[in-house]
């Protein structure tokens, strides 16, 4: 089992309240909410779980905090990859109604 100490609780508490106020940004800003919207949100989702994997993987014990993946620091990767993942999932939630303008008729 796991022994939580003050450092695991506070990653869980930082990446709670950043899931928890992306969630609001999200749904409170008037996103055409269609497939695009859902499938940015879903994978967003899965990237937030994958930083909780990832700290467990990291702060558990026996597990030294450098462990590498390609030399590279494997929470600096998720951690990179959480902030992409949410970037590109809101610019895409943004621009998801740009293909629903299909009759361009009402231009002439």
């Amino acid at each position: 089992m796991m022994k939580v100490n003050n450092i695991t609780k506070r990653v869980y508490l930082v990446l709670m309240i950043l899931f928890v106020l992306y969630s609001t940004v999200v749904f409170v800003l008037p996103f055409y909410k269609n497939n695009v919207f859902w499938l940015s949100y879903f994978f967003t989702i899965i990237a937030f779980a994958i930083q909780i994997y990832v700290f467990c993987y990291v702060f558990r014990e026996g597990a030294d905090i450098k462990s590498k993946f390609y030399r590279f620091p494997i929470t600096r990767i998720s951690v990179v990859y959480l902030v992409v993942q949410s970037v590109l999932g809101i610019i895409s939630m943004i621009f998801a109604y740009a293909g629903y303008r299909r009759n361009w008729s009402y231009c002439r």
